[in-house]
Protein backbone atom coordinates (compact mmCIF):
# COMPACT_ATOMS: atom_id res chain seq x y z
CA UNK A 1 0.00 0.00 0.00
CA UNK A 2 2.89 2.30 0.71
CA UNK A 3 4.51 1.81 -2.50
CA UNK A 4 1.16 2.30 -4.60
CA UNK A 5 0.83 5.84 -2.77
CA UNK A 6 4.61 6.58 -2.94
CA UNK A 7 3.75 5.72 -6.92
CA UNK A 8 0.58 7.75 -6.95
CA UNK A 9 2.62 10.78 -5.40
CA UNK A 10 5.37 10.69 -8.01
CA UNK A 11 2.94 10.07 -11.25
CA UNK A 12 0.85 13.23 -9.52
CA UNK A 13 4.13 15.24 -9.40
CA UNK A 14 5.29 14.44 -12.76
CA UNK A 15 2.33 15.31 -14.25
CA UNK A 16 1.81 18.54 -12.27
CA UNK A 17 5.51 19.30 -13.98
CA UNK A 18 4.63 18.28 -17.18
CA UNK A 19 1.21 20.51 -17.48
CA UNK A 20 2.79 23.64 -15.67
CA UNK A 21 5.84 23.33 -18.08
CA UNK A 22 3.78 22.55 -21.36
CA UNK A 23 1.99 25.80 -19.95
CA UNK A 24 5.25 28.09 -19.93
CA UNK A 25 5.73 27.08 -23.28
CA UNK A 26 2.72 27.62 -24.71
CA UNK A 27 2.38 30.95 -23.26
CA UNK A 28 5.51 32.38 -24.94
CA UNK A 29 4.35 31.39 -28.17
CA UNK A 30 1.09 32.48 -27.82
CA UNK A 31 2.87 36.46 -27.39
CA UNK A 32 2.37 38.52 -30.32
CA UNK A 33 4.90 41.12 -31.34
CA UNK A 34 3.47 44.16 -31.97
CA UNK A 35 4.71 47.07 -33.37
CA UNK A 36 3.68 50.66 -33.06
CA UNK A 37 2.32 52.47 -36.20
CA UNK A 38 2.65 56.46 -36.31
CA UNK A 39 -0.20 57.52 -38.68
CA UNK A 40 0.92 61.00 -40.71
CA UNK A 41 -0.51 63.94 -39.63
CA UNK A 42 -2.22 62.67 -36.57
CA UNK A 43 -0.96 65.13 -33.95
CA UNK A 44 -3.55 67.80 -32.42
CA UNK A 45 -2.18 70.22 -34.81
CA UNK A 46 -3.98 68.39 -37.60
CA UNK A 47 -7.92 67.82 -35.25
CA UNK A 48 -10.63 69.89 -35.01
CA UNK A 49 -10.63 72.42 -32.44
CA UNK A 50 -13.23 75.46 -31.39
CA UNK A 51 -11.70 77.57 -34.62
CA UNK A 52 -11.23 75.02 -37.46
CA UNK A 53 -13.14 71.99 -38.60
CA UNK A 54 -10.08 69.43 -39.86
CA UNK A 55 -10.03 66.35 -41.64
CA UNK A 56 -6.97 64.37 -42.87
CA UNK A 57 -7.00 61.32 -45.59
CA UNK A 58 -5.05 59.69 -48.22
CA UNK A 59 -4.77 57.89 -51.72
CA UNK A 60 -3.13 55.60 -53.22
CA UNK A 61 -2.15 55.23 -56.85
CA UNK A 62 0.72 54.56 -59.24
CA UNK A 63 -0.32 58.40 -60.61
CA UNK A 64 0.87 60.88 -58.30
CA UNK A 65 -1.72 63.49 -59.51
CA UNK A 66 -4.03 60.68 -58.97
CA UNK A 67 -2.90 59.30 -55.35
CA UNK A 68 -3.62 63.32 -55.02
CA UNK A 69 -6.76 63.76 -56.14
CA UNK A 70 -8.15 60.62 -54.28
CA UNK A 71 -6.77 62.07 -51.10
CA UNK A 72 -8.34 65.44 -51.05
CA UNK A 73 -11.44 63.70 -52.42
CA UNK A 74 -11.28 61.50 -49.05
CA UNK A 75 -10.58 64.65 -46.62
CA UNK A 76 -13.41 66.81 -48.36
CA UNK A 77 -15.92 63.64 -47.64
CA UNK A 78 -14.58 63.46 -44.16
CA UNK A 79 -14.79 67.50 -43.44
CA UNK A 80 -18.48 67.02 -45.09
CA UNK A 81 -19.41 64.56 -42.73
CA UNK A 82 -18.10 66.73 -39.52
CA UNK A 83 -19.50 69.93 -40.75
CA UNK A 84 -22.95 67.99 -41.30
CA UNK A 85 -23.05 66.51 -37.78
CA UNK A 86 -22.61 69.81 -36.41
CA UNK A 87 -25.20 71.35 -38.78
CA UNK A 88 -27.50 68.53 -37.50
CA UNK A 89 -26.55 69.00 -34.25
CA UNK A 90 -27.38 72.92 -34.01
CA UNK A 91 -30.77 72.42 -35.97
CA UNK A 92 -31.65 69.74 -33.71
CA UNK A 93 -31.20 71.74 -30.56
CA UNK A 94 -32.61 74.62 -32.52
CA UNK A 95 -35.72 73.38 -33.04
CA UNK A 96 -36.56 70.87 -30.75
CA UNK A 97 -39.61 73.33 -29.56
CA UNK A 98 -41.40 72.29 -32.48
CA UNK A 99 -42.37 68.88 -31.96
CA UNK A 100 -45.96 68.53 -34.21
CA UNK A 101 -46.01 66.91 -37.43
CA UNK A 102 -46.93 70.16 -39.07
CA UNK A 103 -43.51 71.46 -38.08
CA UNK A 104 -41.90 68.83 -39.09
CA UNK A 105 -41.35 69.58 -42.63
CA UNK A 106 -40.81 73.26 -41.79
CA UNK A 107 -37.80 71.46 -39.96
CA UNK A 108 -36.87 69.94 -42.95
CA UNK A 109 -36.79 72.42 -45.21
CA UNK A 110 -34.33 74.43 -42.84
CA UNK A 111 -32.30 71.73 -42.30
CA UNK A 112 -31.86 71.33 -46.51
CA UNK A 113 -31.15 75.39 -46.66
CA UNK A 114 -28.17 75.42 -43.67
CA UNK A 115 -26.76 72.36 -45.17
CA UNK A 116 -27.11 73.67 -48.85
CA UNK A 117 -25.18 76.86 -47.24
CA UNK A 118 -22.29 75.07 -45.38
CA UNK A 119 -21.38 72.80 -48.83
CA UNK A 120 -20.48 76.19 -49.94
CA UNK A 121 -18.58 77.19 -47.10
CA UNK A 122 -17.04 73.63 -48.12
CA UNK A 123 -15.23 75.33 -51.18
CA UNK A 124 -13.17 77.55 -49.35
CA UNK A 125 -11.59 74.48 -47.39
CA UNK A 126 -7.90 74.47 -47.62
CA UNK A 127 -4.89 72.75 -47.30
CA UNK A 128 -2.86 72.50 -43.65
CA UNK A 129 -0.59 69.81 -44.17
CA UNK A 130 0.40 67.56 -47.00
CA UNK A 131 2.66 64.39 -46.94
CA UNK A 132 3.91 62.47 -50.18
CA UNK A 133 5.33 59.09 -50.28
CA UNK A 134 6.40 56.36 -52.73
CA UNK A 135 5.70 52.70 -51.95
CA UNK A 136 8.09 49.73 -52.55
CA UNK A 137 5.81 48.74 -55.16
CA UNK A 138 6.17 52.05 -56.69
CA UNK A 139 2.63 53.46 -56.27
CA UNK A 140 2.37 56.87 -54.50
CA UNK A 141 0.79 57.94 -51.08
CA UNK A 142 -0.67 61.04 -50.49
CA UNK A 143 -1.78 62.50 -47.77
CA UNK A 144 -3.40 65.69 -46.80
CA UNK A 145 -4.80 67.68 -44.14
CA UNK A 146 -7.57 70.26 -44.92
CA UNK A 147 -9.25 72.75 -42.65
CA UNK A 148 -12.22 74.84 -43.04
CA UNK A 149 -13.02 78.11 -40.44
CA UNK A 150 -15.93 77.24 -38.11
CA UNK A 151 -16.98 80.94 -37.80
CA UNK A 152 -18.50 81.06 -41.45
CA UNK A 153 -20.66 78.21 -40.68
CA UNK A 154 -21.90 80.04 -37.52
CA UNK A 155 -22.47 82.60 -39.17
CA UNK A 156 -24.41 81.44 -41.90
CA UNK A 157 -26.63 79.59 -39.45
CA UNK A 158 -27.37 82.79 -37.36
CA UNK A 159 -28.01 84.24 -40.77
CA UNK A 160 -30.58 81.69 -41.54
CA UNK A 161 -32.23 81.92 -38.32
CA UNK A 162 -32.61 85.62 -38.06
CA UNK A 163 -33.65 85.75 -41.70
CA UNK A 164 -36.78 83.39 -41.18
CA UNK A 165 -39.69 85.12 -40.15
CA UNK A 166 -40.86 81.79 -37.49
CA UNK A 167 -37.35 80.89 -37.10
CA UNK A 168 -36.21 84.95 -36.54
CA UNK A 169 -39.28 85.56 -33.91
CA UNK A 170 -38.55 82.75 -32.00
CA UNK A 171 -34.87 83.72 -31.59
CA UNK A 172 -35.41 87.32 -30.55
CA UNK A 173 -37.85 85.34 -28.13
CA UNK A 174 -35.17 82.83 -26.70
CA UNK A 175 -32.66 85.80 -26.82
CA UNK A 176 -34.76 88.23 -24.48
CA UNK A 177 -35.09 84.99 -21.96
CA UNK A 178 -32.06 84.26 -22.18
CA UNK A 179 -31.08 88.10 -21.01
CA UNK A 180 -33.85 87.73 -18.47
CA UNK A 181 -32.53 84.91 -16.91
CA UNK A 182 -29.31 86.36 -17.04
CA UNK A 183 -30.56 89.81 -15.33
CA UNK A 184 -32.33 87.38 -12.74
CA UNK A 185 -29.42 85.70 -11.47
CA UNK A 186 -27.35 88.90 -11.65
CA UNK A 187 -29.78 90.37 -9.34
CA UNK A 188 -30.23 87.20 -6.87
CA UNK A 189 -26.29 87.64 -6.59
CA UNK A 190 -26.78 91.33 -5.95
CA UNK A 191 -29.81 90.64 -3.30
CA UNK A 192 -27.78 87.84 -1.51
CA UNK A 193 -24.61 90.12 -0.96
CA UNK A 194 -26.65 92.71 0.97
Amino acid sequence: MKTQSIIAAAVSVSLLMSASSCGGQKQLTDKVERTRIELPMSGSQYKSDAEYFRATASGESDNLEMARRIANLNARTVLAGFVETYVEEFVKGYTEQYEDAADADYIGKFRTAAMTAVQQELNQAVVKGEELYQLGNGKYQYWVNIEMPRKPVNDDLMTRISEDEKLGIDFQEYQMDKWIEEFKAERAAAENMQ
